[in-house]
């Protein structure tokens, strides 16, 4: 019973956008299924201290040598190796933005509420981009996805671009700004990450009622998850 409870604060805990929304797929039982895996198999492993250090070379507070030394620091070897393979990559893509990072902003968070969880709360999943800068007088918020292999499909694409135009695009600061979503893929059978991305508003975003339909679609999928496993 313990470890039943167990999962099932962690299935109702949502992750931050980027990875909560691997787990919504179109079709009911695909969600389920998902949410079923998620179970199955948690994360063993956050690959946020790529993140954030990362972000840390945006905001001007490390070196890429420094980074790189601090990514040999972390606990995790999965993580470690993203690490070493992502910052190389990351600092290219920054130095060709033209995005500066803003330290003032290093705190920014949104959490969206996409419905109701099994006990009537609001079911929140957590935005917080990596780092946002300014670019061309404009704020620019920015996700890096450091994933050894980049697995949303298009519709999943559509869905994060469209909630983080509607959470945080919508905001009085970052009216008429655009967001930037940068994934650091491997190259196949190398250690080495290529730059694969999109901004935000460059989809076109989904419709209040086809957002809608998902949110209740993954709430759906969710409770029947929970109701399985206290079945069990």
């Amino acid at each position: 019973m313990e470890d039943t409870e167990k999962k099932i604060k962690s299935l109702m805990r949502l992750p931050n956008l980027v990875n909560w929304v691997r787990h919504n797929k179109r079709r009911l039982d695909d969600t389920v299924l998902q949410l079923q895996k998620f179970v199955a198999n948690p994360p063993r492993h956050s690959l946020q201290p790529v993140q954030k250090l990362c972000a840390g070379i945006a905001y001007g507070h490390l070196t890429p040598a420094t980074a790189l030394e601090k990514a040999e620091e972390i606990p995790m070897q999965a993580a470690r190796n993203a690490g070493r393979e992502v910052l190389p990559a990351f600092c290219q893509y920054l130095e060709k933005s033209g995005i500066e990072g803003l330290p003032e902003f290093g705190s920014f968070r949104a959490m969206y509420i996409i419905g109701k969880r099994p006990d009537d709360e609001p079911l929140l999943v957590p935005i917080k981009p990596t780092f946002v800068g300014v670019r061309n007088d404009r704020l620019v918020p920015v996700f890096v996805i450091p994933w050894v292999d980049f697995t949303l499909n298009e519709f999943q694409k559509y869905l994060l671009s469209t909630i983080v135009c509607d959470a945080i695009l919508t905001q009085q600061d970052f009216i008429g700004s655009d967001a930037e979503i940068i994934a650091f893929p491997r190259i196949s059978r190398t250690k080495v990450r290529y730059e694969r991305g999109w901004r935000a508003t460059q989809y076109n975003r989904l419709s209040q009622e086809e957002l809608v339909e998902q949110f209740e679609r993954y709430s759906r999928a969710l409770r029947m998850v929970i109701s399985d496993l206290r079945a069990g």
